[in-house]
């Protein structure tokens, strides 16, 4: 049984991912796991607050940390993931099915303003974009 790691707020960057990335290797890998997940709603999900399966791709990563990131970073990054994960009403290290999860993240989504939560992000313009015109996964 395959085990995918995710992180709470990369399930909101796995709704409005349009190919965009820190370098080709990471947005052709963040497209397998997404088209994974769309096409696997069995596929098993455990819910983290630290480096993830999308982790794993990025060129900083290293050592299951992220090279890039402060350490006040990484923790404005916790806060969110737990953020979104208390959103979702769930907390690390659950476990769930794609499917399922997708469904929550969607209804959330449906009814959230991002400003408050991703506003600061390099990627907000596009995301939010994506929220506007509700095209989700």
């Amino acid at each position: 049984m395959e085990l995918l790691y995710l992180r709470g707020h990369h399930l909101f960057c796995i709704q409005f991912f349009q190919g965009y990335g820190y370098n080709s290797k990471f947005t052709k890998k963040m497209g397998q796991l997404i088209s994974n997940l769309k096409n696997n709603p069995s596929l098993i999900i455990k819910l983290t607050t630290s480096c993830d399966s999308i982790c794993a791709n990025c060129p900083w990563y290293k050592e299951n940390n992220c090279r890039e990131s402060s350490k006040e970073s990484e923790n404005k990054l916790i806060e969110k993931d737990k953020q979104i994960l208390s959103l979702l009403d769930l907390e690390e290290g659950t476990i769930i099915s794609a499917g399922k999860l997708n469904k929550k993240v969607i209804e959330l989504l449906s009814n959230i303003n991002l400003v408050g939560i991703c506003g600061k992000c390099q990627w907000f313009a596009i995301c939010q974009k994506q929220h506007k015109q509700k095209k989700l996964l």
